[in-house]
């Protein structure tokens, strides 16, 4: 679930309510569906698999313990007495909080994995309009509001700085003229 959540950048809703219909291992696409949209309707992104996740959907599928319609579901009903082996997830409440201290880092929800995801694609040089369009925000705000809450707004500014430079690079040395310098 947690390759499922890094390699898609999906909402927790998403991940939960997915489906094996909504998995096409030939094509190598997962349909999301969301709600996240102005007028609050259903709409179906179709996102490309890695390698990875593919591999790792193909083997759940395969090994998966109960033969449910949705990828994600209850194993059983020892943390939901009024859920059925099969039925979705609804919350995971303590499922991150477990791994986290397993893992013996600061715990973290679901949603900071989809942070993550912005930030892996943004240090690996890609563009905000491209995390816009992978992160599936309506607008270019939201994208933006993600990357200066993790602090990325400074690197924006100093690379746009860098632009008004005409082409100077930052390791080049600029000359001021006389007049300038006795300010």
């Amino acid at each position: 679930m947690l390759k499922a959540f890094i390699n898609l950048a999906a909402r927790r809703s998403e991940i939960f309510r997915l489906k094996w219909a909504d998995v096409d291992f030939r094509e190598g696409m997962v349909s999301l569906k969301t709600r996240k949209t102005k007028d609050g309707s259903w709409r179906v992104d179709h996102i490309p698999m890695s390698a990875e996740l593919r591999q790792t959907l193909l083997q759940w599928w395969q090994e998966r313990p109960i033969q449910s319609e949705y990828v994600f579901c209850m194993l059983d009903n020892a943390y939901a007495a009024n859920r059925s082996p099969g039925d979705p997830f609804t919350s995971r409440c303590h499922f991150m909080k477990k791994i986290c201290q397993r893992a013996g880092v600061k715990p973290f929800g679901f949603h900071a994995i989809r942070h993550l995801s912005a930030i892996i694609l943004y240090k690996a040089g890609k563009k905000v309009a491209k995390i816009q369009r992978i992160l599936r925000h309506q607008n270019a705000t939201m994208t933006n509001l993600y990357l200066k809450s993790l602090g990325f707004e400074v690197e924006e500014i100093r690379s746009s700085v860098e632009v008004l430079a005409r082409g100077r690079g930052p390791a080049e040395v600029i000359t001021l003229p006389k007049k300038v310098e006795a300010l």
